[in-house]
C-alpha cells in the first residue's frame, strides 16, 4: 500500500480507495447523513436551503455531496439526484 496525504484534512494515511484518512471520512459519513436525513424530509430544497438549514458551510455541502459520489460511486443522497442537479 502507498501513503498519501487525506485530502481534506492533510494528514498522512494509507492510500485505499478513500482520499480521506478514517477520521476525515468519519465526518464526512456523519455530515452526509445529516444531509441525506434532510433531504428525504425536504425533498425539493437546494444546496443553499441545506447550508442554511443545517449550518453546515456551502463548501463542505458541496463536498460531502462529491465524497458520497466517489465514496459510494455516484450515489443518490436524498432519493432524488437528477432533479437537485438540473436546479443546480
Amino acid at each position: 500500500m502507498d501513503l498519501q496525504n487525506c485530502r481534506r484534512c492533510g494528514a498522512l494515511c494509507l492510500r485505499d480507495r478513500s482520499q480521506y484518512c478514517a477520521e476525515c471520512a468519519k465526518w464526512f459519513a456523519d455530515t452526509y447523513g445529516q444531509i441525506r436525513d434532510y433531504l428525504r424530509t425536504y425533498p425539493n430544497r437546494t444546496l443553499w436551503d441545506v447550508h442554511k438549514e443545517l449550518d453546515i458551510p456551502l463548501s463542505v455541502v458541496q463536498q460531502v455531496i462529491r465524497f458520497s459520489e466517489e465514496e459510494r460511486g455516484g450515489g443518490d443522497i436524498g432519493g432524488r439526484e437528477d432533479q437537485r442537479r438540473k436546479r443546480l
